[in-house]
């Protein structure tokens, strides 16, 4: 199995395509794992899109997995204490 990673992005949509482009992942390929660790979002301006296009392709292909980082476990956290405030 050949392995194929991508982390740190922080939000950096233009990182996040060149990555993907670089790394040469065939969706189709039964002996290449994408994974994505953590850090997908934060400063850049393109969190949203990446955490898209990410969710996308793991939806697409069980050979694509992405672990969360400390900005995404921050992030739950925050939204969910959000939410629990406003709903109990």
């Amino acid at each position: 199995m050949q392995y194929k990673v991508i982390s740190d992005l922080h939000g950096d949509g233009n990182a996040f395509n060149i990555l993907l482009d670089a790394v040469k992942f065939s969706k189709n390929s039964k002996t290449q794992k994408l994974i994505f660790i953590g850090d997908l979002i934060n400063r850049g301006e393109h969190s949203l899109y990446i955490l898209r296009e990410v969710m996308k392709l793991t939806k697409e292909n069980k050979n694509v997995q992405c672990l969360m980082g400390n900005y995404e476990n921050n992030n739950n956290r925050y939204n969910h204490n959000r939410i629990y405030r406003y709903t109990v």
